[in-house]
């Protein structure tokens, strides 16, 4: 088995996996995730990573670490939020965190799509893809524990014009639609200005469109698809 342009020499063991490779797979999604330092990731170095790692059966050892990590990052986003007691103020920084999620959620599936394909290739009920695995974890710790806090502020800035720039409010609405597309029938008043029309058949996984739909929009100044172009190499290829 093995990757266009990505050598394969031997099999990973348990050790080398928990004390060298998943060490550095899990910095680059630290990085991906906090965005310090996204000028020191490099996309094919990272892919490699995870490649040799599936191709020795860590499979389920990198998916269980990621979602770790992926829940660890989402106690840091809920602690902050909790620490917000300005409404405006709190409605902008879950705007933030949501929008930074989802633009890591992009390159962390990048980063993952050859453990992503292992699964797919072997059950198309065995997991669902990587990306959807990654908005789940976010949607029940962080989504849904603020839901009922940030519709309603949602649905005042939306009735007072300027409360949030035109743009951060598209954008919130429209990624918040990505979270939970229940939210357009439930408060289409607040929603339909922002989301366009989908038929009743979508689902809270089947997103790819919206999830297109929201890269493109504005970033409000954290990571977006940039994050992957003009990266230097920082990770050397292990033998």
């Amino acid at each position: 088995m093995s990757a266009p342009g990505i050598p394969y020499h031997r099999t990973i063991t348990v050790g080398e996996f928990v004390s060298d490779y998943w060490p550095k797979i899990e910095d680059i999604c630290d990085q991906i995730y906090r965005n310090s330092s996204p000028g020191q990731l490099a996309f094919e170095p990272s892919y490699s990573l995870v490649y040799k790692c599936v191709c020795s059966q860590h499979q389920k050892r990198l998916l269980d670490n990621l979602m770790r990590v992926t829940l660890d990052y989402t106690q840091i986003v809920v602690a902050e939020l909790e620490a917000t007691n300005n409404d405006l103020e709190f409605l902008n920084l879950f705007a933030n965190k949501l929008n930074k999620f989802l633009s890591a959620a992009e390159a962390l599936s990048a980063v993952f799509h050859y453990l992503d394909r292992f699964y797919k290739n072997r059950s198309r009920t065995a997991c669902k893809d990587i990306h959807t695995e990654l908005l789940s974890v976010y949607r029940n710790s962080v989504h849904f524990r603020y839901s009922q806090r940030t519709i309603p502020l949602l649905e005042q800035a939306v009735a007072s014009p300027f409360t949030l720039p035109p743009e951060s409010l598209s954008c919130l609405a429209r990624n918040l639609h990505i979270m939970d597309p229940s939210l357009v029938a439930s408060h289409p008043g607040t929603f339909s200005s922002f989301v366009p029309p989908q038929s009743d058949s979508s689902s809270v996984f089947d997103l790819p469109s919206f999830v297109h739909d929201a890269s493109e929009m504005p970033r409000l100044g954290v990571m977006d698809q940039d994050v992957f172009r003009g990266l230097k190499r920082s990770y050397d290829n292990d033998e």
